[in-house]
């Protein structure tokens, strides 16, 4: 009688425990979730840099102060250094079509009268907006600092053109010249200056 009872027990334990396992294994088990990797702003910053061509955006704003540097250099050598007694012998000067006063009024009429010469900060301007445009990313502060320095460098020159006119009859003095040559070149060194910091 006692093994009878001690047997049902015995079956009644293992029964149990069966059921435990395989209601155990049944059980879905919690799945754990793969980890996304979410980019973070500056790593999406870094990946869309990598697509702009620095050095064609450097190569084109370098290639505008070239050209206003050396409009500014062939400026100077046509005005050369001389001058008139008065403003009379300046006008009778363009009598003579190989004179300084008719050379120099010619180039201060193409660079500041006849053509736009800011059409060509303007134009590169708009072509290396067009390259930040196209890698996704917004142009820097530098970029309109540089824009700001060459048409500064622009108005500068032909405000020194102006007054060289002047010079040439010695309506405008010499100290007053080379203080607007001084602004030309500043405004051309800061434009230099703003277009290597576009290189980084």
């Amino acid at each position: 009688m006692v093994k009878k009872v001690l047997y049902s027990v015995i079956g009644v334990v293992v029964l149990g425990f069966v059921l435990l396992l395989i209601i155990g294994l049944n059980t879905p088990q919690p799945v754990k979730q793969a980890q996304q990797t979410v980019p973070t702003q500056n790593s999406v910053a870094v990946a869309t840099s990598s697509v702009l061509d620095r050095q064609k955006v450097v190569a084109i704003l370098s290639a505008s102060v070239t050209y206003y540097t050396q409009l500014f250099a062939t400026g100077k050598a046509t005005l050369g250094t001389t001058q008139y007694v008065d403003a009379y012998a300046g006008v009778k000067a363009f009598d003579d079509p190989n004179s300084a006063a008719v050379r120099f009024g010619a180039f201060n009429t193409d660079t500041c009268m006849k053509n736009d010469q800011g059409a060509n900060v303007m134009n590169a301007y708009r072509t290396v907006s067009d390259l930040y445009y196209s890698a996704g990313i917004s142009s820097t502060d530098d970029l309109d600092n540089w824009s700001y320095d060459l048409n500064s460098a622009v108005s500068d020159i032909c405000l020194w053109a102006g007054d060289a006119v002047s010079w040439q009859i010695k309506e405008v003095s010499t100290t007053k010249l080379h203080a607007d040559e001084q602004k030309v070149t500043d405004d051309l060194t800061k434009a230099h200056a703003d277009m290597q910091a576009l290189a980084k």
